[in-house]
């Protein structure tokens, strides 16, 4: 039975105080870490297919600021920073969201801003939740795992998605999440009718 969207708002609240008490338990503090997750409830509840993606680390300010304009400026095509990261996401969420669409078949978001839409409909989370200021050491994701997991998986079972997509991040999960060799493919895994691909 699907729950109402009351209640998923209200796991979703709870959640996030969740997540504020476990990073102040490290000193850090809200406002310090950035607020990732669901970028618009009622467009990502009422998705046939509930997508989420598990990036490195944000490359902004924290606080609740990029999950606002991710559901604004982004998804209306006015932003174009850190397109190396968004337009993929864009563009496949949008082709896995329409009837998978092909990449080539589909339009381009100079030509078509809509297309950003997609963005309304998917979940993100960050393995490292501080803003980085510099390249990605893969030492200090690895070491942001191991030390918030817990809230990590905790964002999985909360949001519930049908399809999750590491961002060259999903090896992190793969003990913890229990994907082992016997629901494994080339590059993803099929699980309690979870689809979890691996990206690099």
């Amino acid at each position: 039975m699907k729950r109402s969207i009351q209640d998923f708002r209200e796991k979703i609240s709870a959640l996030d105080l969740e997540i504020k008490n476990h990073y102040d338990s490290y000193g850090i503090k809200d406002g310090q870490f950035l607020y990732d997750g669901i970028i618009n409830i009622d467009e990502y509840y009422n998705s046939l297919l509930k997508i989420l993606w598990i990036l490195k680390e944000p490359y902004s300010g924290g606080g609740r600021t990029m999950l606002e304009d991710l559901n604004s400026n982004r998804a209306e095509g006015n932003k174009k920073d850190s397109h190396t990261t968004w337009h993929p996401i864009i563009y496949v969420s949008h082709g896995i969201l329409n009837n998978f669409e092909q990449y080539d078949s589909m339009p381009k978001i100079q030509a078509d801003k809509t297309i950003c839409n997609a963005l309304k409909k998917i979940a993100f989370i960050n393995v490292q939740k501080t803003p980085a200021t510099t390249r990605t050491n893969p030492t200090d994701i690895s070491q942001a795992y191991d030390r918030h997991k817990k809230i990590l998986i905790r964002q999985l079972e909360v949001y519930q998605p049908n399809i999750v997509i590491g961002a060259n991040t999903l090896h992190l999960f793969v003990k913890d999440l229990k994907l082992t060799q016997e629901n494994k493919f080339k590059h993803h895994w099929t699980k309690q009718g979870t689809l979890f691909i691996k990206t690099y």
